[in-house]
């Protein structure tokens, strides 16, 4: 693994300057699970990590009818599984972090990490950006993460005829 900086951030306003002043070298991490895989083998290799764990307020999750189920970037897929808002209003995102990986890995990941993208950090991290989870989607009966069993690989097809 390449070396690299290293900050944790304690307030949001901190994230957010460090990681607008370091641009491009820099990314955020949250759980830290595809981010640290992909460093060690060379995949990413950021000049600076800054860690959001000790930020608080992004682990949060709340519901409301008007805006539905809203993530917090530092959720984690077992905090998703348990929620008794997602199990009674969003069961099959429960359920789908339920099947995520191992209970170990669920504890740390985050839902929302792996989708961060540093074109939009900065509104996600800000709440200003817009999840899947924040848009109606009429007739949605199940949905189900599905991960590729090999590092890096693209899913290309799934065949739901079951």
């Amino acid at each position: 693994m390449q070396p690299f900086d290293y900050s944790d951030p304690t307030t949001l306003d901190e994230a957010v300057a460090l990681l607008a002043r370091l641009g491009e070298r820099a990314v955020p991490m949250a759980g830290g699970t595809d981010l640290i895989v992909q460093m060690k083998e060379g995949v990413r290799r950021p000049a600076h990590v800054v860690d959001l764990k000790r930020v608080p307020g992004l682990d949060g999750l709340s519901f409301d009818d008007a805006r539905g189920l809203r993530i917090g970037a530092l959720a984690t897929t077992r905090a998703v599984e348990t929620s008794p808002v997602a199990l009674l209003h969003y069961a099959s995102l429960a359920r789908a972090c339920t099947d995520f990986a191992s209970i170990q890995i669920r504890h740390r990941a985050t839902v929302v990490g792996t989708s961060v993208k540093r074109t939009d950090l900065l509104d996600k991290v800000t709440g200003a950006a817009r999840f899947v989870a924040d848009m109606a989607l009429p007739g949605l009966l199940h949905a189900r993460i599905k991960r590729s069993t090999v590092a890096h690989a693209r899913i290309v097809s799934i065949d739901a005829s079951r």
